[in-house]
């Protein structure tokens, strides 16, 4: 029960898994003792609580891997995955990633193997490996019939439009969004849709209709708050301040842009926060505001050596070559 309300209702997944957690540990329950750690983990993830559900899923790797299930295994993989491209630790993710990857292969796991795929292509594209990128994208689509999950389905079509959007192909990227959206809710609930109502929204901002997407922002940053996680908030803050700066309205933008960056930096949340500084840097230059211009382009720099500098690169190098031996 605490996996399937993981992500509508994250609150209540997360003292299901406790009682769990407790219940297998009283009764030294090896098989439950896994799930419970992997779900608590997964949990934590679900509400930017990333030190705890780093935590729990290495937990659970180790547990899962001493009794040999290799299926919660190779999803343990996956959330250390997700966690460290949502702090923007690439580095840190690629690994569990491609370890992922090679065990969901080997014990012929459709569903598995898509969801790792789409993981690692989503790494790859935020390093600029577009190629690498959209080869694992487009091997994930071919699972979708034999994996038989809308989840699945929707998680691809989430990708297909991120790497349109990085191409800048906006009506492109909104397109696999909304088909993303039509996949999700079959599963998801308002607080579930959240994550691609706003790629959603981002695009119709993209396209140049900033009254709309204000609008929409304004309906998901409400939600957010009173549903979401602060990844949600940081990043329908960062859109109304997008909106804003669009509309050469600095002041405003410069207003949801700190708050922005407040939400995002206490959750290790880097790309939220270097596009939350992005946006300042450009509203306190428009204000002329130069000496906080540069002050908020410096940091913006900070966070983007942090997410695709060399050293990160030479450290995804060496994870490939080894993946590749």
């Amino acid at each position: 029960m605490s996996f399937i309300l993981r992500t509508n209702e994250a609150p209540q997944s997360q003292r299901l898994a406790r009682q769990a957690l407790a219940l297998a540990q009283q009764l030294n329950f090896s098989k439950g003792l896994v799930e419970a750690h992997f779900n608590m983990g997964y949990s934590f993830r679900a509400l930017n609580q990333y030190d705890s559900a780093i935590y729990y899923s290495h937990k659970a790797l180790d547990l899962s891997e001493s009794i040999g299930n290799r299926y919660t295994q190779t999803r343990a993989y996956y959330n250390l995955a997700r966690i460290y491209t949502e702090q923007g630790n690439y580095a840190a993710a690629l690994g569990p990633s491609l370890d992922g990857l090679a065990l969901a292969r080997t014990i012929h796991n459709a569903r598995a193997e898509l969801f790792q795929l789409v993981q690692a292509g989503r790494i790859e594209l935020a390093l600029g490996e577009y190629t690498a990128a959209n080869a694992h994208v487009i091997e994930a689509s071919r699972l979708v019939p034999a994996a038989h999950d809308p989840l699945g389905t929707g998680y691809v079509q989430f990708a297909l439009g991120d790497l349109s959007r990085q191409r800048g192909q906006w009506r492109a990227a909104r397109h696999h969004y909304a088909q993303a959206a039509a996949s999700y809710g079959l599963v998801y609930n308002a607080r579930g849709l959240l994550p691609v109502e706003l790629s959603q929204a981002e695009m119709t901002d993209r396209l140049g209709d900033h009254l709309a997407a204000r609008q929409a922002a304004y309906g998901l940053l409400r939600r957010a708050r009173a549903t979401g996680t602060p990844e949600q908030v940081a990043q329908a803050t960062l859109l109304l301040s997008q909106t804003w700066l669009a509309t050469a309205n600095p002041d405003s933008a410069r207003h949801y842009a700190t708050l922005s960056l407040r939400t995002a930096q206490p959750s290790t949340l880097r790309l939220e926060a270097r596009d939350a500084a992005l946006v300042l840097a450009q509203a306190s230059d428009q204000l002329g505001q130069s000496h906080e211009a540069y002050r908020y382009q410096a940091l913006a720099g900070v966070y983007t050596d942090s997410i695709t500098g060399e050293a990160t690169r030479r450290r995804v190098a060496a994870l490939e070559a080894q993946a590749a031996r």
